[in-house]
């Protein structure tokens, strides 16, 4: 219940006393703390789970079960409950995106996108746009994906190389092979040495060349 004036004076006071050099693994605690505290929404989440823990991962897993069986009304009614609690419970609040998006209601799922995408840190949020393009891949609206993949490359160059693999994904639902080949050979020509992870890379190219 501190105000966050307390808090950092706090911080800076742990900080003297458990200098990173000295104290990697106490410092690490120490500043997630404060991380966690100093942010009113993520301050708002740690209270939550603090006091009621146990009783929303038990909702939240009823809610996934219920999208498991694409019982898309009980999850949502579930979420939609969860949040009157806690407006800013980010995986309720992605978890109904994804239940509307699954209904094909495309607006109530860009609002719980736009909401994610406002509420997070300044570095985190071109990984909010990549995410709901991801989501609009896994359903079929390449279209709308693309739109948020260009939207990137423009607002966050320096993620191109990150969001590669959703522009190969993208072009091949556009039936644009040749732009996803282009993209498939840059992307291997990049990789220094192949790891098993890279599996999905090697399949989508050996698909594509087979189409």
């Amino acid at each position: 219940n501190s105000r966050q004036e307390r808090i950092k004076e706090k911080y800076i006071e742990l900080v003297k006393q458990y200098p990173p050099e000295q104290y990697p693994e106490e410092f690490e605690r120490i500043r997630r703390a404060y991380e966690t505290l100093r942010d009113p929404i993520k301050r708002q989440e740690y209270n939550l789970w603090r006091k009621h823990g146990d009783s929303i991962e038990n909702i939240m897993l009823e809610a996934m079960e219920y999208m498991a069986q694409e019982n898309w009304t009980k999850a949502e009614k579930i979420f939609l409950t969860l949040l009157k609690t806690a407006p800013n419970l980010t995986p309720a609040r992605l978890g109904l995106a994804q239940v509307y998006l699954m209904k094909d209601e495309l607006n109530p799922f860009n609002e719980q996108i736009q909401f994610l995408f406002e509420t997070a840190e300044l570095e985190e949020q071109w990984s909010i746009l990549g995410l709901k393009a991801k989501l609009l891949i896994d359903v079929g609206y390449a279209e709308e994906a693309l739109d948020i993949l260009n939207k990137i490359s423009v607002e966050y160059p320096e993620q191109e190389e990150a969001c590669r693999p959703l522009f190969i994904q993208v072009y091949q639902l556009l039936d644009r092979e040749e732009e996803a080949m282009q993209l498939i050979e840059k992307e291997i020509a990049s990789l220094e040495q192949a790891e098993p992870d890279h599996i999905y890379l090697y399949t989508m190219w050996i698909n594509l060349m087979a189409y």
